[in-house]
């Protein structure tokens, strides 16, 4: 399944939108990736650029520390992949890091996630999109929390 958030302003930034939708980020383990220009700030609004650097391909956390940086920290991205996997993972055998800058596939209706034990995916696309891949039952959840829309109605949008 995959549904796109209708545009509502500051759900760009991660700490909102998890706030929005009710995702509780410590059920999950988390990669991050194909991360540009991430708005870092701490709660005295001061950057913090080296919390992930640029050079950096992906990023694993537990769900647990994940948490902690969104107490910590108050995230946007311009572009990210944001997978949640199961907690019972504790091995990643990744062959594909998920990306979403320059990537046709993701565009395609029928894509799903690259790593096999993805729940579910959260796409932020150029300041303007934020895409949802993967499991039906937890999506219709998130659907019932915000304004989403279809990801063939977000094709057709001009």
């Amino acid at each position: 399944m995959r549904i796109v958030l209708a545009k509502e302003e500051n759900l760009f930034e991660v700490n909102e939108l998890i706030k929005k939708i009710n995702l509780n980020v410590e059920e999950y383990h988390w990669v991050i990736s194909d991360v540009t220009l991430p708005m870092l700030h701490d709660r005295n609004n001061q950057s913090h650029s080296e919390v992930m650097p640029d050079y950096t391909d992906f990023l694993f956390l537990k769900g647990e520390h994940f948490k902690k940086f969104l107490h910590d920290y108050s995230y946007s991205f311009i572009f990210a992949v944001l997978t949640a996997l199961p907690r019972h993972i504790d091995h990643l055998n990744i062959i594909s890091i998920p990306q979403i800058e320059d990537n046709e596939r993701y565009w395609n209706v029928n894509y799903t996630p690259v790593i096999p034990q993805a729940v579910f995916e959260i796409g932020f696309f150029d300041s303007t999109d934020v895409i949802f891949t993967g499991d039906q039952k937890i999506l219709s959840e998130f659907r019932k929390k915000a304004d989403f829309i279809s990801f063939e109605e977000y094709l057709q949008t001009p």
